[in-house]
């Protein structure tokens, strides 16, 4: 029965604050924690749960028994503001085996350079945006394709969405899209709709009706494997 449910857990991308409310109400609880953690610290970095603050796209809460920090655009590390995430904890490992070079460029005087991008503020609450290898630049506009994806999930009639770059001779890249519709769906409303609530750099340029979105066999989304499918199609 789902009203024996006590506790949810929920973890391995950036949670939608509309999935979260979803699963409140599924389930009957606000007990629904968004987790954030990554192998190579082998257990989990931090959490919250919607008792402790009001679903937020992304929000992870505060680091425990760790530090977080960030580095910004500048490359400056910073105790709180945006970039990628760095972690130091007492889980963190001591190395890749036998890859001392992959070693070398996450580990750094014992903080690990996650690939995540997020935002830390003043009271050390942690918010996930997306990953660092994803972003998109366009004409200089570093894009996150996760931001895409949870606006266009919004809309009612799109099941899921994926976003990802396309490389374009003149921006450099530009934002590709692929979606699953309910049946009845109009791509043009849809299309009407983004372009209203993104920036002109942001909405999508090619866009992609698929019946399914791939995933692997953890159920998560590989943006270069969907963006490879779409564009050995015809859109």
């Amino acid at each position: 029965s789902k009203r024996s449910i006590k506790r949810i857990q929920v973890g391995s991308a950036p949670l939608s604050s509309d999935l979260w409310n979803g699963i409140i109400k599924w389930v009957g609880t606000k007990n629904v924690w968004n987790m954030y953690g990554i192998t190579e610290t082998a257990n989990w970095l931090a959490g919250i749960s919607a008792k402790e603050n009001d679903p937020v796209d992304g929000l992870v809460g505060k680091m425990w028994g760790g530090k977080a920090m960030v580095i910004d655009k500048n490359s400056k590390w910073c105790t709180f503001g945006s970039g990628e995430l760095v972690v130091q904890t007492p889980s963190l490992m001591s190395g890749y085996y036998n890859l001392p070079e992959k070693t070398n460029a996450v580990l750094v005087n014992g903080w690990f350079k996650t690939g995540d991008v997020g935002e830390i503020d003043k009271n050390g609450i942690i918010t996930l945006i997306g990953r660092l290898k994803f972003e998109i630049n366009r004409a200089g506009l570093k894009v996150n394709p996760e931001d895409i994806d949870l606006l266009l999930e919004r809309y009612p009639g799109v099941i899921e969405a994926c976003a990802f770059g396309i490389p374009d001779e003149i921006a450099g890249e530009i934002v590709g899209v692929a979606i699953k519709l309910n049946e009845k769906e109009n791509i043009e409303d849809i299309k009407q709709w983004c372009s209203d609530r993104l920036i002109k750099e942001k909405i999508p340029e090619r866009w992609f009706v698929v019946d399914e979105i791939p995933k692997s066999d953890r159920g998560k989304i590989n943006r270069d494997i969907v963006a490879s499918i779409c564009l050995n199609t015809k859109d």
